[in-house]
């Protein structure tokens, strides 16, 4: 500011400096941390659109195809399953036990080979039991998943239903 006299003169100037380093440093980190920002919610972003792909994909295989697809968990109750195994049982299985479906004579069966060579795929005929009673013949084929300790984690299979392979069979057989 310039100080003048009473005339008007200019006498002197008045100023003042203050240091807007620390302001500056402030305004840099927080242009820097809204770049990062953005960068993390467009990855985000590109993230959700790939998932949400990968989704649909899994959906399709699992919904569009025929033959029935099961998960079972550590518990053997199904977690997850496709229309067509709600199909075969004629309901939703859902949160079924495996023992609930699984024929009680082939119980023993299935326990012993389970047991054998877990980790390889089985392959096992069985009778399981539909909501309205029906017994099917399913070939399963079979995948045993452990956890890092070795422990039962999950069970995969698909279930194809023979039940008409086998009555042909027999009847070839008592012709």
């Amino acid at each position: 500011t310039c100080v003048r006299d009473d005339t008007g003169n200019p006498l002197h100037f008045i100023s003042q400096f203050i240091d807007i380093d620390d302001r500056k440093r402030a305004e840099a980190e927080r242009d820097l941390a809204e770049a990062e920002r953005n960068r993390a919610v467009a990855e985000l972003h590109d993230a959700l659109a790939a998932l949400r792909e990968s989704e649909a994909k899994y959906k399709f295989l699992v919904e569009g195809t025929p033959v029935p697809l099961i998960e079972l968990d550590r518990d053997l109750d199904i977690s997850t399953a496709n229309g067509a195994l709600g199909d075969l049982l004629d309901r939703d299985p859902i949160g079924l036990s495996v023992w609930d479906i699984v024929h009680p004579e082939d119980h023993e069966r299935l326990i012993q080979l389970c047991g054998d060579d877990v980790g390889d795929d089985i392959v096992l005929d069985v009778r399981v039991l539909t909501g309205g009673g029906r017994e099917r013949w399913v070939r399963s084929h079979t995948r045993v998943h452990l956890d890092a300790e070795r422990m039962l984690a999950s069970v995969t299979a698909t279930w194809t239903d023979i039940t008409e392979a086998r009555r042909e069979a027999e009847d070839l057989r008592l012709r």
